[in-house]
């Protein structure tokens, strides 16, 4: 699976003479084999969104609680835990817009970098459904591994739902509030973001 195109990424938003600094961490996509033997996962924390690339054996560890799950339900945990991180980044970001009434470059930047890693979690959801899917029917043939359900409630699914409306509703209220991006030029624009908050 192709990586993000873009690097984790560190901003200082200034409020007042304030100066906030925010932290975001990139998704990354869930990888399996296709000869699952033995499932393998990246269990690894981080403060923003857990790394879940390059999926390894230390979920074998019979201590990790992924150890016990299948491979669908450790699939959709690790999209949950993703879930739940960027979700409480945007929050964050949502309750800090609150108090400002200036959108500024930061701040912009900011809630593209969201926007994108909003992105990439769909993708990633979307990527392992399929993967997922592709493991339930090499799983028919040769039903050596419990390949499990992913997503059985679609949880996570409707979890992703909800930030994409979180982002909209915070983008409908800075146009709302400040639809004055000019002072940002056009090519620092356009070198940092594919989106615009005026359209």
């Amino acid at each position: 699976l192709p990586q993000p195109d873009f690097p984790d990424a560190s901003t200082a938003i200034y409020s007042g003479g304030t100066k906030t600094s925010l932290t975001l961490h990139a998704p990354t996509p869930i990888r399996s084999t296709c000869g699952l033997s033995k499932a393998r996962l990246q269990c690894t924390t981080a403060k923003a969104l857990p790394a879940v690339s390059t999926v390894e054996a230390q979920c074998l560890d019979p201590s990790n609680l992924l150890a016990e799950l299948t491979l669908g339900e450790k699939m959709s945990q690790i999209l949950k835990d993703q879930t739940d991180q960027l979700t409480k980044n945007v929050e964050n970001f949502s309750q800090y817009m609150t108090q400002d009434t200036f959108l500024s470059q930061g701040n912009y930047l900011v809630f593209n970098q969201l926007k994108r890693y909003l992105n990439v979690l769909e993708s990633n959801y979307l990527t392992a459904r399929e993967e997922h899917h592709h493991l339930q029917l090499q799983n028919y043939k040769d039903k050596s591994i419990n390949v499990g359900e992913f997503d059985p409630e679609r949880k996570v699914e409707g979890e992703i739902f909800r930030l994409g409306m979180l982002l909209e509703d915070l983008q409908e209220q800075t146009d709302d509030s400040n639809c004055n991006l000019s002072s940002l030029p056009a090519s620092y624009e356009s070198a940092h973001s594919s989106y615009s908050l005026c359209e």
